[in-house]
Order: structure tokens, then C-alpha cells, then sequence
């Protein structure tokens, strides 16, 4: 699949009791994107509705590889520019954004430019201003990029955290929480509708 492909040592991860590592995280970001790019050409042709109804309609979503954080981070948005290349980031209705935090805990952000805020979804149920505070500074550089260089006003977006956030309940499931994030936020759904008891 474009964007993500996974060896039979990845696929193994998926057993229980295993961490989840970047190669299936990415493949499951690649089919959301697959997804979601044909979701497109349907709508192109056929309207709006051929995106689904209710919880089973495709957001415009793109969904970042797990490289993406930490290349912005460590060497600036001169390194990830080109990753969008192919669209305009502001006529998503989502950016996803996949975090391995010090490669031990995997959670889930995103840029929601249709609500005009930036969340963030832990399993374990911690917020992050420092998370908020990169995408930030990356919507920020994206916008002038795409935009001829004009600033764009981020005053009036929101750091949004959910309270009932499903959490995981052991030290195990972090990166199969996160793509059930990742699936959720890429769908027209109003909260999760998942739990540990979920998890296989």
C-alpha cells in the first residue's frame, strides 16, 4: 500500500502482550489515506454523499507518518514541508498525527481544521500543552507555506482535551488505542465508541 507496508515481523506485533511498532502504526495511517484519497474522487464525481452518512461517513483526512513529529521537532519545517505537497492542508477536514513519545508510549494528536482546534488523545489519560504547542508552531509554518506567506490567526482555536477519553488498563495497548484514535478521528464520529474490554 502507498505510504505503509508491513513484514510478517510486524504483523506478528499484532499478537497479545506486544508493543505495536512504527511500520504497522504507518500502515494503518496509509490505509486511512487510501481511504480517504478515494472517498475523494467519489465525491468528485458523485457529490457529497458518496462519503458515507452518520458514523460511516469518511472525513478529508490525511494522516501523517510516525516520522513526521519528531522530524519537525528536531530539524524544523523546512524538513517536512514537502510532505503536503500534493494538497492544501486547509481544505482537510483533519490532520492525524501519530506520536511515539521517547519510544515508549504511543499517542494520538491532530489538527481538526474543520472545528479549528488541536486535540490530543492519550490512553493513559495525560494531557500535553508541550503537544499542543508544536502543532501550533506547524499550522503555523504550513499556513504561511501554503498560503503566499500570510500569517494565519490561531487566537481563537482551541487546545481540546476529552475527559472520558477511553483509557487502556494495562501497560501493553497504547499503539492499538491509538489507531482506534486514528480510525475514529478519520470517520464523522462524535466521541469513541471503544474501551479496553475491545482491545483482542
Amino acid at each position: 500500500m502507498k505510504g505503509g507496508s508491513a513484514a510478517h515481523r510486524d504483523i506478528i506485533r499484532l499478537e497479545k502482550r506486544t508493543w505495536l511498532n512504527d511500520e504497522i502504526v504507518n500502515f494503518y495511517g496509509a490505509m486511512i489515506n487510501a481511504r480517504s484519497d478515494e472517498a475523494d474522487k467519489r465525491e468528485a464525481k458523485e457529490g457529497p454523499k458518496a462519503r458515507g452518512e452518520g458514523v460511516k461517513r469518511l472525513r478529508k483526512a490525511f494522516c501523517f507518518n510516525t516520522h513526521f513529529w519528531n522530524m519537525f521537532g528536531d530539524h524544523g519545517f523546512s524538513r517536512v514541508k514537502r510532505w503536503t505537497k500534493r494538497f492544501d492542508t486547509f481544505e482537510k477536514d483533519i490532520i492525524i498525527v501519530p506520536i511515539n513519545h521517547n519510544n515508549s508510549h504511543w499517542v494520538c494528536a491532530a489538527v481538526n481544521i474543520a472545528l479549528k482546534r488541536f486535540e490530543y488523545y492519550d490512553s493513559l489519560g495525560n494531557p500535553s500543552a508541550f503537544v499542543y504547542d508544536r502543532l501550533r508552531r506547524w499550522l503555523a509554518e504550513e499556513h504561511k507555506s501554503k498560503k503566499g506567506g500570510k500569517e494565519i490567526d490561531l487566537s481563537e482555536w482551541e487546545n481540546f482535551w476529552m475527559e472520558d477519553l477511553p483509557l487502556q488498563a494495562n501497560a501493553d495497548d497504547c499503539g492499538v488505542f491509538t489507531c482506534m484514535f486514528m480510525e475514529s478521528l478519520s470517520r464523522d464520529v462524535d466521541g469513541f465508541d471503544f474501551e479496553q474490554k475491545n482491545m483482542p
